[in-house]
This record gives C-alpha cells, sequence and structure tokens, in this order.
C-alpha cells in the first residue's frame, strides 16, 4: 500500500469513527498498578506514579487538569473517564481499571468523571 493509500484509508476511518487519532498524550501502559483509591481517578505528575504529587478526582464533573507536563494517571473508577484538550474535543477515555506512565499531559486540560 502506497503512503498515499494508507492515509487515505486512515482519514476514512477517522471520518467514520472507526480509529482514534494518534496524539502525544497516549503513553504506555502501566504494567504497574499505581495507587489510586478505589472510586477515584488519579493524575500524577511524575511520569512513573511516584514520587511525586498525586491530584485525586472523585466528585462527578468536569475538572480542570493542574498540571499539563509528563506524568502519569490511573482509573481506579468503575466508568470511564474522558479527558478534553483545550477546545471539550475528547482526547482519550481512560477505561475502568487503566493506567499510563509516562504519559503526555499537555495535550489534555479537562477531564470528566461520571459522564
Amino acid at each position: 500500500m502506497t503512503k498515499r493509500a494508507a492515509i487515505a484509508c486512515g482519514a476514512a476511518l477517522l471520518g467514520a469513527g472507526l480509529a482514534a487519532p494518534p496524539t502525544a498524550a497516549a503513553g504506555a501502559p502501566s504494567s504497574a498498578t499505581l495507587p489510586c483509591g478505589r472510586g477515584s481517578f488519579c493524575a500524577y505528575d511524575d511520569p512513573n506514579g511516584l514520587p511525586g504529587t498525586v491530584w485525586t478526582f472523585s466528585s462527578c464533573g468536569l475538572h480542570e487538569v493542574p498540571d499539563r507536563g509528563l506524568g502519569a494517571w490511573a482509573n481506579a473508577r468503575q466508568d470511564s473517564v474522558r479527558m478534553y484538550d483545550k477546545n471539550g474535543h475528547v482526547v482519550l477515555t481512560a477505561r475502568p481499571g487503566e493506567s499510563r506512565t509516562h504519559f503526555d499531559w499537555s495535550p489534555i486540560w479537562y477531564i470528566r468523571l461520571c459522564d
């Protein structure tokens, strides 16, 4: 497949909602469980999760992300958490029990719990 055909195919999938656009925020799935209280979503300012500062979110609603550098996150909730860019577009959906280390927070401005 030529590069042009691959790009066209990817664009068609994106338009159909079948593929997610690549983002710098993807990060790597964590092989270790990051500490986060049950029912919470935790954002870390350290790429490995700890040591460092952790912000814990447990109340429903839209929350501004306090740090936009390299960090990590863990979703210890029973539901998914959506992450949005500054324009309100969904960048990533964190499924229950999912976590990421070495995560680039720069495109993420808000998270929503209880969507």
